[in-house]
């Protein structure tokens, strides 16, 4: 990601804003959505959200770490329910 696109994100403004989305996503279920709209919006949120918060971290260690995603999340299968599987992979560590 170039310098330019790179922006710093408050831990709690993320939060509020993720809070938010999933509200309407959940709306939208609860109006009619189909199951696999939901899930993929759902996804869709943790996909724009993880990487915010990822972002937060000081540069030197954000430069070396990936983020893979695990479980219903890496499946693209997000519930109201499910947790965030993560791993993260850093240079040399066991």
């Amino acid at each position: 990601m170039s310098s330019h696109a790179r922006r710093r994100v408050e831990p709690h403004l993320t939060a509020a804003s993720f809070r938010d989305a999933r509200s309407r996503i959940i709306e939208r279920h609860r109006a009619g959505a189909r199951g696999l709209a939901v899930v993929s919006a759902l996804s869709d949120l943790y996909d724009r959200t993880v990487p915010d918060v990822f972002q937060s971290v000081p540069q030197s260690a954000e430069s070396t770490l990936a983020i893979v995603a695990l479980g219903g999340y890496g499946r693209r299968e997000m519930c109201f329910a499910s947790d965030c599987d993560l791993m993260i992979l850093a240079p040399g560590a066991a």
